[in-house]
């Protein structure tokens, strides 16, 4: 799925917004260390709301090296996102 870079920062924003009821500026140095809410559970939650949004499967290893916006971006490029 090809999709334009502003409207996948976009949709990452409001996806992360969403999920970690977080209403701050997403950057792209955002990420666990920065957000207390940001835990294990919504960490699953994110990552399957990425999956269902992108229409991708993310592997395991994948998920643990998405700790960030800027390493969710790098994620989701590998897919053609």
């Amino acid at each position: 799925m090809m999709s334009d870079a502003s409207e996948v920062r976009s949709d990452v924003s409001e996806i992360l917004r969403r999920i970690l009821k977080y209403d701050g500026p997403v950057t792209t140095s955002l990420g666990k260390n920065n957000i207390d809410c940001w835990d294990s559970i919504r960490h699953l939650t994110l990552v399957a709301s990425l999956e269902e949004h992108f229409s991708i499967t993310i592997s395991l290893d994948e998920m643990v090296e998405m700790t960030s916006v800027d390493a969710i971006q790098r994620v989701l490029s590998r897919y053609g996102v």
